[in-house]
């Protein structure tokens, strides 16, 4: 438990961490603006009494006129932001969301809805009387190769100790050898891994010994594209395919020392997917399993073995991989209805957690 002092403090740090990143973000937007031909100029926002405040007010000049705009900024959008953004109609002014990148799916979406964008790399859309411009898919290849070098935590072993962090926060707090003990990497991993993180404002230090997570979220959404890009291809051990697919449905995994995973994790959490392939995790190939179910070796097959990566005990009523790692599998699959359940999925069992986790020792 905080004092009052103490909460105050924590509670400005962690606002001036999150202004100096939207500050640093409106500023490399306004200069991909500027360098598409367009003037970008940061207004004062004199009318405090107007809710919800923007996060800035901008003026765009182009050839053919000027347009001011209220301001979103969100270091790393998801599709949900279309909704959020489109449902806020008392804005007097047009949005117009800021982002540090904007991927070409997310980007043909707002567009289709007509929510104004623009973000670091380039990408844009902007409709106005006199003005239309849509760039989707430019990528800042100088800033990624120089973040992919700096951001050590991005990087596989790194990536283990993000995941640990995100499924249990409270362990950004502790001592470093419980940290690389739980996420099973070494203690100098943890090192440099957390002092990325601090850098990066995901962690914040508030003394030499005393560190909280104080963006789940945010660092939720950095690790996904690394995860699916970096480590979970080498997590692979096996494909294999089945005459039918539906054992699923009855097969305890305890007996064979694995969890589920992907589709057959998420149906159990959700209830609302039926699986068209399956994903187990485990330390190795549960052969006793394989040899029940009849499975046969098949590259290109419909049920996949995965290596377990993480250390830590989970709960075992459904025996499924943590919610983090489902969310992850299911938005890899690219397919619209996992989409679906993973936004459910992250309602039910992510982001309720990393509320309380804040709300803990914000009090």
């Amino acid at each position: 438990m905080f004092t009052d002092g103490e909460h105050c403090g924590i509670m400005n740090a962690v606002g001036a961490v999150a202004h100096r990143r939207e500050r640093t973000i409106l500023r490399r937007a306004g200069e991909a603006i500027e360098r598409l031909g367009l003037r970008w100029r940061i207004l004062p926002t004199e009318d405090r009494k107007r809710a919800p405040q923007p996060d800035a007010v901008v003026r765009l000049i182009h050839p053919n006129g000027q347009i001011e705009l209220d301001v979103e900024v969100k270091a790393r959008p998801d599709p949900r932001i279309a909704g959020a953004l489109r449902g806020n109609d008392s804005a007097e002014k047009p949005r117009l969301l800021v982002a540090d990148y904007i991927n070409p799916e997310l980007a043909e979406r707002l567009r289709e809805e007509e929510i104004h964008f623009v973000d670091a790399a380039g990408n844009v859309y902007l409709k106005a009387e006199g003005l239309y411009l849509f760039v989707k898919g430019e990528k800042d290849k100088l800033r990624l190769k120089a973040e992919r070098e700096r951001r050590r935590a991005f990087q596989p072993t790194g990536l283990k100790l993000i995941f640990a962090l995100l499924c249990r926060p409270e362990l950004a707090e502790g001592d470093y050898r419980t940290l690389a003990a739980t996420a099973g990497v070494a203690l100098g991993t943890v090192q440099w891994v957390m002092r990325d993180l601090i850098k990066d404002g995901f962690v914040l230090r508030l003394g030499k010994y005393d560190r909280r997570l104080v963006d789940p979220k945010g660092l939720l959404d950095a690790w996904i594209p690394a995860f699916l890009r970096d480590l979970r291809p080498r997590l692979l051990l096996q494909r294999f395919e089945a005459k039918e697919m539906q054992w699923w449905r009855t097969t305890d995994l305890r007996r064979h020392h694995a969890w589920w995973g992907g589709e057959p994790a998420a149906a159990r959490l959700t209830k609302y997917l039926r699986p068209g392939a399956l994903t187990i995790y485990a330390d190795k190939i549960p052969a006793r399993l394989v040899a029940e179910m009849h499975l046969k070796k098949d590259d290109d097959g419909h049920i996949e073995m995965r290596k377990k990566f993480w250390h830590f005990e989970m709960e075992e009523e459904e025996r499924t991989v943590p919610p983090v790692l489902v969310y992850a599998d299911l938005l890899g699959l690219g397919d619209p209805r996992a989409r679906e359940t993973a936004e459910r999925l992250f309602d039910e069992r992510i982001d309720g957690p990393f509320r309380a986790h804040l709300a803990r020792w914000a009090r």
